[in-house]
C-alpha cells in the first residue's frame, strides 16, 4: 500500500536521493521509523492551463498556495544541490559546475507554472469525487483547460540523460522522474 502526502505536511529535508551508478537516482522519504521508496504527494487544487495529448504534458495555471510552491522550489534546489556534492556516486564522467547542473535540470515550477506528466501508455486516470472514484478515459477531458483538480502525484527519482544537440555538442539533463497517479475532481 502506498501512502500519499498532503504538500501541508511534506517536509523537503525528508527527501533523499540514493545514488545508483547506472545514472538514475531514486528517491526515499524518511519520517522517523519510516522509510518510502516512493514520494505520493497530494496538491492543492490547481487550474489546468493546457494538456498536450502527443507528449502527456500538462501545464497549470500559477498556483495560489504559497506554500506549496515554495515546497516545490525547495525540493528543486535541495535536489540541484544534491546532484552537485554526489556526483562522485553517479557520473562517470568529468566533474559538472553548479552552472550545468543548473542548466539542463528540468524543473517541474517554472515560470510561475508547474508542468507534469501522465504516462502516454495509461489509457485511464483515477478521478475521485465527492461520490466516491471511477477510471476515467484520459480523452474524455480529465484535462480540460480551465478544469480544477487536486493531484495525487508519485515522484520516483532523477533521471540523468545523455544527449547530442544538433550542433554537435552533447550535453546533459537531469529530470524528476513524476507521474500523476490520480485526481480529485473539483
Amino acid at each position: 500500500m502506498d501512502l500519499a502526502i498532503p504538500y501541508q505536511k511534506l517536509e523537503v529535508g525528508k527527501i533523499h536521493i540514493v545514488p545508483q551508478p547506472n545514472g538514475y537516482l531514486p528517491f526515499q522519504y524518511k519520517d522517523g521509523a519510516v522509510s518510502m521508496n516512493k514520494l505520493f504527494v497530494l496538491t492543492p487544487m490547481l487550474t489546468v492551463a493546457g494538456y498536450n495529448s502527443m507528449n502527456g504534458r500538462i501545464d497549470f495555471e500559477p498556483c495560489e498556495s504559497l506554500t506549496f510552491v515554495g515546497k516545490i522550489m525547495a525540493f528543486q534546489e535541495v535536489l540541484r544541490a544534491t546532484l552537485l556534492q554526489h556526483q562522485n556516486a553517479y557520473n562517470r564522467g568529468p566533474e559538472l559546475t553548479a552552472e550545468e547542473i543548473e542548466r539542463g535540470f528540468k524543473n517541474l515550477y517554472h515560470n510561475g507554472r508547474l508542468s507534469c506528466y501522465i504516462n502516454m501508455n495509461q489509457a485511464a486516470i483515477k478521478v475521485h469525487t465527492k461520490d466516491g472514484f471511477q477510471w476515467r478515459s484520459i480523452k474524455d477531458g480529465v484535462f480540460t483547460p480551465g478544469k480544477k483538480l487536486r493531484l495525487c502525484i508519485k515522484f520516483s527519482g532523477v533521471k540523468k540523460m545523455l544527449f547530442n544537440a544538433p550542433s554537435g555538442r552533447s550535453g546533459i539533463q537531469f529530470r524528476i522522474d513524476h507521474q500523476i497517479v490520480s485526481v480529485y475532481d473539483a
